[in-house]
């Protein structure tokens, strides 16, 4: 009985505990094809992406501007988040020193719409992803936009200093003193992310106005936020393989685009998503990639605004971020398509029978063709609901009245607007 109790000590003592994977339960990555924000094109918009299937809890979003010209000052904005879907945007500053914002041909971005939690990813990487509401802010000119400082966020620990990502969610404080094109050309208050001081531990992040002094940030917008072991490579999800990084101190202006190479490369480009992991620069900035990626490397710079000036060079940086492998799609353009639902009947409602109606999804304004797509929906009368509906292209249903009535026929809570 001694030697069985004190092999059985032994065991404990020198066993290795196993870490299991906590898997990420839900996540879409994706590429989208931003839409030309030029005035002279015509109607100006942000694109909409709707998920292929709706996530079961609301998701966050993280992406980063890409240029093919390196002298383009872009940053993006996400808004309007859902289970089903998000809007994205490339948005400018006033850019007061190069004449006025003009907009920026479309530009073709990488995303990762990811539920928020506490990860040990297949692969060995521990993965916090969440998010922080604040309208504190950084930069060099700030005194009428809002209140200066840092939030400092809690995440560890981590058994290194982990590779920090980060994007706003909302655009709470943007007014739309542009009518319908708000905000383009230019966006005011003009706002990015900015982090520092990153530990095993905790980070600092705050909402970056760079030398920009317009607009006010008066209400709290909601910042999500990756933080992740760096130099780990292996599966997000089933059909989604990552490799995790922190670049050297070396990421400068955009006069240098600088190469950042993958730990193992790819047979296929993958998709990119990082940010500015320091604010070593008092002017503020901002990461983007100045040359799409390829199977072995991206490109980044630091992007400054151009209000006060047209900076071409900044001072060294640190990156954090994320690649991804897989097969991808192009969400550009991808959700579906309903002009207007049309309701029909013989207009010669009787008492005594029921009246058949038919509900139409149509794609354009003559009702032809019909739409493709699932849609549900609630059919009322007179503001009262008589019945849910599922149907692809149109429907009919019977509705009966027994007394002489003028009624008010309609939908409600449409899945497609």
């Amino acid at each position: 009985m001694l030697l069985r109790f004190l092999f059985i000590i032994f065991l404990f003592a020198f066993s290795t505990p196993v870490v299991k994977a906590v898997p990420v339960s839900e996540a879409v990555a994706g590429r989208v094809v931003l839409n030309d924000t030029r005035p002279v094109n015509g109607e100006v918009k942000f694109n909409h992406v709707c998920f292929d299937t709706p996530f079961l809890v609301e998701p966050l979003i993280f992406s980063m501007p890409t240029t093919e010209l390196n002298n383009h000052r872009m940053a993006l904005r996400i808004k309007n988040v859902t289970k089903e879907g998000f809007d994205i945007a490339q948005v400018e500053s006033q850019e007061n020193a190069n004449n006025k914002a003009d907009g920026n041909q479309a530009e073709t971005i990488d995303f990762l719409a990811i539920v928020p939690g506490d990860y040990t990813l297949n692969g060995g990487a521990k993965m916090v992803v969440s998010s922080k509401e604040t309208k504190l802010i950084q930069g060099r000119n700030f005194s009428t936009v809002g209140t200066i400082g840092w939030e400092t966020i809690s995440i560890g620990p981590f058994s290194t200093t982990p590779a920090i990502i980060a994007s706003i969610q909302t655009m709470i404080n943007e007014p739309d003193d542009d009518g319908p094109n708000s905000p383009f050309p230019k966006s005011e208050p003009f706002l990015t992310t900015t982090i520092k001081d990153v530990t095993n531990t905790e980070f600092k992040i705050a909402l970056e106005i760079a030398e920009t002094e317009t607009g006010e940030v008066i209400a709290k917008e909601k910042i999500g936020y990756i933080a992740i072991t760096p130099g780990q490579e292996g599966s997000l999800t089933s059909d989604i393989t990552y490799q995790s990084f922190r670049t050297l101190s070396n990421i400068r202006g955009i006069n240098f685009c600088r190469n950042v190479f993958f730990e193992s490369s790819y047979s296929s480009v993958p998709l990119v998503i990082a940010s500015q992991n320091t604010r070593n620069g008092v002017d503020g900035g901002w990461l983007k990639q100045c040359l799409r990626p390829t199977g072995s490397r991206v490109k980044f710079s630091i992007v400054e605004d151009g209000d006060k000036d047209m900076d071409l060079i900044h001072v060294s940086e640190l990156a954090g971020g994320l690649a991804l492998g897989g097969t991808f799609k192009d969400f550009t353009n991808n959700c579906p398509i309903i002009d207007h639902y049309q309701i029909e009947h013989n207009g010669n409602g009787l008492t005594c029978s029921p009246e058949t109606i038919t509900i139409k999804a149509c794609t354009n304004s003559v009702c032809s063709p019909l739409s493709s797509e699932a849609v549900s929906l609630d059919f009322q009368s007179d503001g009262i609901t008589k019945e849910a509906l599922t149907f692809t292209g149109s429907t009919t249903i019977s509705l009966s009245q027994t007394t002489a009535d003028i009624l008010t026929l309609g939908i409600i809570n449409e899945t497609i607007p």
